[in-house]
């Protein structure tokens, strides 16, 4: 599956084709951009991640640190700072965060598989960044936001693998115009 030639606007931007989805107008903007700036695309996806795994990560060590349990806030706190961060980065980088949901972005063709090895580093790193930070602020308080297996490795990889298989769905149906 090709996808169309970019149509530069007027400030040499491109824009969206006529029936394009967002994800692969995203894709296509990646494709024409050079490597030059890609240090902004890059620093958009290490800030999510680092914020994603903040807010996720640091609701448990903040818990910890309390001497309290897990409240609806540490729940619905990593949605809404994913919700914002996609509205504020997802022009930027297109807001992955997470290196399953960049390969499914790429095997359906919506991300240049050129730019995935660059786009795991900075999820990586972002990660890394917020878990050092976390570390540094409070100590391994709470398991420093880990989840433990309670029921085996082997139940907990297939639980982690449905849930990444769910979100990715969701996602990918999501990120597609109708």
């Amino acid at each position: 599956m090709s996808m169309p030639a970019p149509a530069p606007s007027a400030a040499g931007a491109v824009k969206p084709v006529k029936g394009e989805s967002w994800a692969h107008h995203q894709a296509r903007l990646l494709e024409s951009m050079p490597y030059t700036t890609m240090p902004r695309v890059w620093f958009a996806e290490i800030l999510g991640t680092f914020m994603l795994v903040t807010v996720a990560a640091g609701g448990g060590v903040v818990a910890a640190v309390a001497g309290q349990t897990a409240g609806p806030a540490q729940v619905v706190a990593p949605a809404l700072m994913v919700a914002a961060s996609i509205y504020v980065l997802g022009p930027v980088s297109g807001a992955h965060y997470n290196p399953a949901v960049t390969l499914a972005f790429a095997i359906r063709r919506d991300f240049p598989w050129r730019h995935v090895p660059g786009f795991w580093v900075c999820q990586l790193g972002g990660a890394m960044l917020a878990a050092v930070m976390l570390k540094t602020m409070y100590g391994m308080v709470g398991g420093l936001g880990t989840t433990e297996p309670h029921h085996g490795v082997l139940t907990s990889m297939v639980m982690e693998m449905i849930l990444t298989f769910l979100l990715v769905t969701i996602i990918l149906g999501t990120a597609h115009d109708r």
